[in-house]
């Protein structure tokens, strides 16, 4: 009984103390690009296709926002919006530099 009375505790703290998801604007890119233009690294792609051509090796999709380069939990959904505008709604790990994605959705007048 204790044990059950320790863990729902502990459920319950984590609960109280977990951080609210945010709101992160930005542009889908990959971790290894970050910042940069995705034009000087491949000439004859669009930003797309250098983007899903990073992430198929050891690099992973990113939200670059205000300068920041945030890695991405959910992988399959940013890839369909790569190079695109978003909005994503989750919450960052300083330490991992990580978002962890609750949903992401295209900014108003963004392709899909």
């Amino acid at each position: 009984m204790t044990g059950k009375l320790t863990l729902a505790c502990f459920a319950i703290a984590v609960a109280i103390f977990a951080e609210p998801a945010k709101e992160f604007s930005g542009v889908i890119t990959d971790t290894m690009c970050g910042a940069n233009p995705h034009t000087s690294m491949m000439k004859d792609k669009t930003d797309a296709e250098c983007i899903r051509i990073c992430t198929r090796g050891s690099y992973a999709y990113a939200l670059l926002s205000g300068g920041s380069v945030m890695k991405l939990s959910d992988q399959k959904a940013s890839g369909k919006y790569a190079g695109q505008k978003v909005r994503v709604t989750g919450t960052y790990n300083e330490k991992s530099k990580t978002l962890r994605v609750v949903s992401i959705a295209p900014e108003n007048g963004s392709v899909q």
